[in-house]
């Protein structure tokens, strides 16, 4: 079964359909089935996910014709629907709602989403103010569970450091939870 081109399809549209369910880019900007192929083709090469998601992750959606980039393409370029769906779909956990408040049922806070979409900001990042969207402050990326990155970190080296995050710190027990789940 693991070896058929069935198999390898079934978990490329699978995952497409999990990493695209949130989507508001347009079909003429996303393009779903070069995402399902590439994804199929990672699957029948026997990648680890750790390696796909790692790819996925630090894709700079500059290059078009590299078919990973569709994940960063459907977020429309935004920090924060990156950060929303990089922990949904690889940490399997829904911090979207912190975007504007504290998550009503669980610990995130308002703060720890806007210092996870600052690593998804080429430049600088500024979380509007709850009260007053005119009034911005500027957020230095922090992964969730508190961890502070090099401050060096600039533009592409910021999602470098997103992708090691998930897949390789041992505090992090959600990427391989969520993979399992």
């Amino acid at each position: 079964l693991l070896d058929t081109d069935e198999y390898a399809r079934n978990w490329g549209r699978f995952w497409r359909d999990v990493m695209l369910y949130n989507s508001t880019a347009g079909p003429k900007k996303v393009d779903r089935g070069a995402l399902e192929g590439w994804l199929t083709d990672q699957f029948k090469k026997d990648r680890g996910w750790d390696a796909i998601a790692a790819e996925l992750v630090m894709a700079d959606g500059k290059k078009m014709e590299e078919r990973r980039d569709n994940f960063l393409i459907a977020q429309d370029g935004s920090s924060t629907r990156m950060a929303a769906e990089t922990t949904r779909v690889f940490m399997g956990i829904n911090v979207q709602c912190a975007e504007c408040h504290d998550h009503p049922f669980d610990q995130w806070k308002r703060e720890q989403f806007h210092q996870m979409a600052a690593f998804f900001a080429q430049d600088k990042y500024f979380m509007p103010d709850a009260h007053d969207p005119a009034k911005k402050t500027e957020m230095k990326p922090k992964f969730l569970l508190g961890q502070t990155p090099k401050s060096t970190l600039k533009g592409d080296d910021k999602r470098i450091a997103v992708a090691a995050y998930l897949i390789y710190d041992p505090k992090n027990y959600w990427f391989a939870r969520s993979y399992v789940n």
